[in-house]
């Protein structure tokens, strides 16, 4: 199970936190060395676990991250000045374990900074291909109409798949695309 200050002991790795007057809490948002922002651990953990049991550079890459981390106790101590200072300013928070920086600011700023980086991010996005980085390797390996086989199963997959996307409320326009 993943610990807030282990993951900000990640090399790379920061956390904000923003204080919401409505509430007097202090989300806080984990920024990955890539950019990528996680909310939840448990979404850490998923694609942590998947990637684990995939085996692999990736995997063993997660090892050493992990490793690195439990080992590095000056940026897992300060993880709880983060919501400390957040509440005291009212504002924003983020921590940069790597400098052992903590830059305190107005919560506007910080949502600034965070729109012209997803902005950006759209912008690099729409100029790839999309299909880049798909693998015809799945885990947990597909069986019956899932493995898609044959025709008849493709049909049966995509029938399923546009039933489950209307109970989510996907229109029914949506395009289903299958990769064989």
């Amino acid at each position: 199970e993943l610990k807030g200050p282990l993951v900000l002991a990640f090399p790379g790795w920061k956390c904000r936190w923003d204080f919401m007057p409505e509430t007097q809490q202090t989300p806080k948002v984990f920024t990955s060395p890539d950019g990528r922002e996680w909310k939840l651990l448990k979404d850490l953990e998923c694609m942590f676990g998947t990637r684990l049991t995939q085996g692999g550079q990736e995997a063993q890459d997660i090892i050493k991250m992990v490793e690195a981390g439990n080992a590095n106790l000056t940026a897992q101590a300060l993880f709880s000045e983060g919501s400390r200072r957040c509440k005291e300013s009212q504002g924003s928070v983020e921590i940069d374990p790597a400098t052992e920086e903590i830059q305190v600011g107005l919560r506007e700023e910080f949502q600034q900074k965070r729109e012209r980086r997803a902005k950006r991010q759209k912008t690099e996005k729409s100029n790839r291909n999309l299909l880049y980085g798909v693998s015809s390797e799945v885990y947990p390996v597909q069986e019956g109409w899932a493995a898609f086989s044959s025709a008849k199963d493709l049909q049966a997959g995509l029938a399923k798949f546009r039933e489950l996307l209307k109970k989510r409320g996907f229109a029914e326009h949506v395009e289903l695309l299958a990769i064989h």
